[in-house]
């Protein structure tokens, strides 16, 4: 490849070499004869070529029906020729045959059934309309600047990434030529603009929540237009990207993430990367975090919650548990893949809210009731047992919010054991042991008319009042 630079004007020839379509070759007549000149040359696909080939001085001549040609294209297909005579040159023959196919042509030529001592001639075929040229963009003055030739198979194959650096901010047009003829689309213009900083803002796109705009700015310190290209690509696909603004006032990127996981935001100016990026996004959904856990709690009896992020994305994880406004001592215990478990021990029988808050963007609650010993749900079996073991009939009602009556007439005197079940389950102290007494069963004996300032005696029996304890 051959570089050529007389500012603002750049040439590229790729490979530099002349189309040639005429090839004459020397054939020394008899079995000793032999080859002279080039037998390769390179040929534009779909132009007839033509080879000119001559027998030496004195040799005697052939009809061209003597001449034998066999044009094989590299897929071994047969290319026709044709052989003419020259008249006006007598001993030179030409051959003439139209390559379509790109790559090395093998032709064997044999004259009076004798073949070429220098062997086949070579024919390379290219074809200048397959090269694409591309990342042709906009440049900045002193800044690296780059085009890519596409590796398409002209010549056996081949690829070009050209680097080159402006050095005014004005037009710049790039020939490419390919064996002297140009490419297409060839001229390619470049706009160069003036050096510029560029700065990109990236401290408000760290975490981004799923489903919702976020933006980015980017400044622009220096005179002259440009350029500015943006692009996000997420866990699955590329997101669109909206940029509003101007140079002048300041640039607006903006977009939503549809997928949790990692988005990488790429943006270039003038085809030259803006510092800082790539930068990597980390999307998240706070709906994907989940808890867990029963809802009745007990008052002095650990509650544990289950708290799943897994599927959230990344982020910082927030839980606290509040009694009455207030909060309470909690433990989060981590299980591994953001997976959590909560525990804390309820105090006192009130609604307890448990509050999960992702990357401080969402808020999760969930409610536990306690009421003494479980959570204010009405008892649903109240339990007495009479010293005899005989159970004593019992009434619940409501009392206001949270309070339950319990009503029942003991039948005899003597310790009763009443128990509290909620749910079938006991509440925290229950059993509960009561002493009932009756005082109609009082005796008293042996009294007797007394003295003022002397004492009195009597006896007085309990042993029916509530079983011999006074």
């Amino acid at each position: 490849m051959h570089y050529r630079n007389k500012y603002p004007y750049i040439y590229y020839e790729i490979c530099g070499l002349c189309v040639i379509l005429s090839v004459v070759v020397e054939v020394m007549a008899g079995p000793a004869g032999g080859a002279g000149g080039e037998s390769t040359r390179l040929i534009p696909a779909r132009v007839p070529a033509v080879f000119e080939i001559s027998t030496s001085h004195g040799a005697p001549t052939f009809d061209k029906n003597e001449v034998a040609v066999t044009v094989t294209a590299p897929s071994r297909r047969l290319v026709p020729a044709r052989v003419l005579d020259v008249t006006e040159r007598p001993g030179v023959y030409r051959i003439e045959f139209t390559p379509e196919e790109v790559g090395t042509h093998l032709i064997d030529v044999s004259i009076g059934e004798e073949k070429l001592a220098a062997g086949p001639l070579i024919a390379k075929v290219y074809n200048t309309s397959l090269i694409k040229v591309t990342d042709v963009g906009n440049a900045i003055v002193d800044q690296q600047c780059q085009f890519r030739v596409q590796p398409v198979k002209v010549v056996g194959g081949g690829r070009c990434l050209v680097f080159w650096r402006p050095e005014t901010p004005t037009p710049h047009r790039v020939d490419i030529k390919f064996n002297g003829e140009p490419v297409p689309s060839s001229p390619f213009i470049f706009h160069v603009a003036p050096a510029q900083r560029v700065t990109i803002d990236t401290s408000q796109i760290e975490l981004i929540p799923v489903g919702e705009l976020v933006s980015c700015s980017v400044r622009v310190e220096g005179s002259g237009g440009g350029e500015l290209n943006v692009t996000v690509r997420g866990p699955r696909e590329e997101i669109p990207v909206r940029l509003t603004g101007d140079v002048v006032s300041g640039l607006v990127a903006s977009f939503t993430a549809k997928n949790v996981g990692p988005h990488t935001l790429t943006a270039h100016y003038n085809n030259q990367p803006v510092p800082g990026t790539p930068f990597i996004c980390k999307a998240y959904d706070s709906k994907l975090v989940s808890v867990s856990g029963g809802t009745l709690a007990r008052v002095g009896v650990p509650v544990q919650l289950a708290v799943d992020a897994a599927q959230a994305g990344e982020g910082n994880l927030e839980i606290t548990v509040a009694a009455r406004g207030l909060n309470i001592p909690t433990q989060v215990h981590p299980q591994g893949n953001a997976r959590f478990t909560v525990s804390f021990t309820p105090t006192e029988a009130c609604e307890h809210v448990v509050n999960v808050s992702f990357n401080k963007s969402s808020r999760l609650s969930t409610h536990h009731r306690c009421l003494r010993g479980w959570s204010k749900r009405r008892p649903r079996y109240f339990a007495r047992t009479c010293p005899n073991g005989a159970s004593v009939p019992a009434a619940v009602s409501a009392a206001g919010p949270g309070l339950f009556r319990a009503e029942f007439v003991p039948r005899a005197v003597g310790e009763h054991r009443l128990n509290v079940l909620v749910d079938s389950q006991p509440i925290p102290a229950s059993p509960f042991h009561l002493k009932v007494y009756d005082v109609t069963a009082i005796r008293v004996k042996d009294v007797a008319h007394g003295t003022v300032g002397k004492p009195v005696t009597f006896l007085g029996d309990s042993e029916r009042w509530i079983g011999g304890i006074p």
